[in-house]
């Protein structure tokens, strides 16, 4: 048996999924329950999922039939993959989580197909203005992922100063050049 790897940081448990995914286009990570019990149902003790909001290529997303609408119990923890900070449930929920009806999945071939669907339908809402912007100004076009993940924390917030939290943000968040 291989030995395992540690990896820490939301970006880099990412791109060594990205990793795995790539050479191996599957693989699968075991949850624990024990664990998510003992922190009271938590989400943010739950499944745990990065996810790229910038990336057009790939689109994960979650089925289970434990999310609950209730984002407080929810088995799902959904983090962006750059920042680490959890990505709230109403954002998440038909985008990049499901919650799964076992009946309806099990009497409809085209279940999963209709969810997917529709998570793609709301996932393409959030590119259409990022599009116009980079039709308009394509030298951004590198900045765009970091802008937008800025754009939505800023939203969420909703800050007094709404240019100073965004620049404050892209500053905290820029890659270094070495």
């Amino acid at each position: 048996m291989k030995e395992g790897k540690v990896v820490v940081g939301a970006k880099n448990i990412y791109k060594r999924l990205m990793e795995v995914w790539e050479s191996t286009n599957n693989f699968a990570i075991k949850d624990d329950y024990s664990y998510w019990s003992e922190k009271d149902f938590s989400p943010n003790s739950g499944k745990f999922i990065l996810i790229n909001e910038t990336d057009r290529g790939l689109h994960q997303i979650f089925f289970d039939d434990n999310i609950h609408s209730d984002p407080e119990f929810s088995i799902v923890d959904i983090r962006n993959f750059n920042t680490g900070e959890s990505i709230p449930y109403n954002d998440a929920i038909n985008t990049y989580m499901v919650q799964v009806d076992t009946i309806r999945a099990i009497l409809d071939d085209e279940y999963f197909i209709k969810k997917i669907n529709e998570c793609e339908k709301n996932r393409a809402e959030q590119f259409v203005e990022l599009k116009e912007l980079e039709r308009l100004y394509p030298s951004i076009k590198p900045m765009m992922p970091l802008i937008y993940e800025g754009l939505k924390k800023i939203s969420r917030e909703c800050t007094k100063n709404p240019v100073k939290s965004l620049a404050r943000f892209l500053l905290n968040n820029q890659e270094t050049d070495s």
